[in-house]
C-alpha cells in the first residue's frame, strides 16, 4: 500500500512541473521577459530551461553574478560556523550541567562548613547559566 501512494505522490509532482516559455518583448522601456506571448511577435527565448551561458549579458551583470556566487559560498561557510558553534555550545551545556550534578551530590551527601558557600555559589552559577544558554 505504502509503495503504490509513493508511486503516486512521485508521478503527481512530475506531471505537475512543466517547464514554461519565456518570451522577450521589446517595449519602450527596452525588453522586458514574461510568459506571455507579446501583442507583437512572440518570439520564445528559454523553453523552460535555465541558461548556464553569460554570454548575453552586460559586464556588470556577470560582475554582479560573481559576487553573488561568492556570497553563496561565503553563507555556506557561514551555515557551518554555526553549525560548529552549536555543536559547541552543546558540548559546554553538556560539561555545565556534569559539573552541577557533581556539585549537587556533593551538597546532598555533606561537606565541610568551610565549603558550604563556594559549593552553593557553584550550583547557583550552573543553574543560571543552563537557564540562560540551554535549552
Amino acid at each position: 500500500m505504502r509503495i503504490r501512494m509513493l508511486i503516486l505522490c512521485g508521478l503527481c509532482t512530475a506531471s505537475s512541473v512543466a517547464p514554461a516559455a519565456v518570451y522577450r518583448c521589446d517595449g519602450p522601456a527596452g525588453p522586458a521577459f514574461q510568459d506571455m506571448p507579446c501583442a507583437a511577435g512572440p518570439l520564445p527565448v528559454v523553453d523552460g530551461a535555465v541558461r548556464s551561458s553569460t554570454s548575453g549579458l552586460r559586464e556588470s551583470e556577470r560582475r554582479w553574478l560573481r559576487q553573488r556566487a561568492g556570497r553563496k559560498s561565503r553563507s555556506v561557510e557561514t551555515v557551518r560556523r554555526h553549525v560548529r558553534d552549536d555543536r559547541a555550545q552543546q558540548r559546554r551545556c553538556w560539561k555545565r550541567r556534569v559539573a552541577l550534578e557533581k556539585v549537587k551530590a556533593r551538597l546532598r551527601h555533606g561537606y565541610r562548613p568551610s565549603q558550604g558557600e563556594r559549593l552553593r555559589r557553584q550550583r547557583r552559577n550552573g543553574e543560571d547559566y543552563l537557564s540562560r544558554f540551554c535549552d
